[in-house]
Formats: structure tokens, sequence, C-alpha cells
């Protein structure tokens, strides 16, 4: 996430590496300078999905707290940013599209999902690729899901995106 980031000078951090050095060489005397350049994180878009399969039932309200969470932890570190939510079994049965995360996390905190049916990874890796190809810089994806499937798929190990 901080690839994307800019560097910039913020005057209320202090160098941790000044500090130690003063406790080491002067005891109990700490050197304290302001940060000299801190990565500042830009996060334009980012798709959250969720495996609303049978198998992932019972842990479906697990997921949008997990997602909730995350939204709040990134909502503070940047200025702006768009989300794209996605509901997935054999295919995308909900997308939705929120223009900020602050409006993502106050309708994903009430958020009622049931779900149901088999499992298909395939179909948000396709939402993905089609809103690169119509030009939308997705920055991250996170996919919440169990890992299981009933139909014999070739295993894969790592997913980077």
């Amino acid at each position: 996430l901080l690839q994307h980031g800019e560097s910039v000078k913020e005057e209320d951090t202090i160098d941790y590496n000044l500090y130690l050095y003063g406790l080491e060489c002067y005891g109990d005397v700490p050197l304290i300078e302001p940060a000299e350049v801190t990565e500042k994180l830009k996060l334009e878009t980012l798709v959250l999905a969720t495996d609303i399969s049978g198998s992932c039932v019972n842990v479906i309200p697990a997921f949008l707290g997990e997602t909730v969470k995350l939204l709040q932890d990134v909502a503070g570190m940047v200025e702006q940013g768009k989300v794209y939510y996605l509901e997935c079994d054999t295919e995308i049965k909900e997308q939705t599209i929120y223009e900020d995360f602050e409006a993502a996390v106050r309708e994903l905190s009430h958020k009622q999902v049931t779900g149901g049916g088999g499992t298909d990874f395939r179909p948000v890796f396709e939402a993905v690729e089609t809103y690169c190809a119509k030009g939308e810089k997705i920055d991250a994806l996170f996919y919440l899901s169990d890992g299981r499937f009933r139909r014999r798929l070739p295993t894969i190990r790592c997913i980077l995106w």
C-alpha cells in the first residue's frame, strides 16, 4: 500500500533512531528531533470481496466485521479513496461502489448478508480485470474466504495483485 505513497515532512513525529541513540550514548537523555520524511499513504481504489458460499455462512458476520475494521484503519490514513465491495459465491451476487471509506464503513457496519451456493473465485478476479481495463487504478484487493470450493480446481498457493 505504501508503494503509491508520497514523501511528506511531518512535524509532530520524532526520529526514533536518534531517540534510541541518545539513550544509548547519554544514559537517560534521549535525542528528540522531528522525523525528516515519512510516507503518507495514498490509496485511490480498494476492492473488498467476501465469499458468501455455503461453507462460509457461519463466518460471514466475522468477514464483515474484519472488512469494517480494515476500512476504519485505512480511512484514518488516507485523504480519499473509492471502495468496490463484492459478494460472491459462484458468481458476483452484489457489487456496491462507495465513493469514500467512511460511507463504506457506515453501510457495511449494518449490512445483513445471506449466503449459500458453491464457490468460484474467478468472478472477482474477472471483475477486477474489468475495472482495470476501464482505466481504474486498483491499489489493493482483499478477498475474505475460507478457501473451500466444491469443484476440483488447480490449487493456488499464493495470489499477489
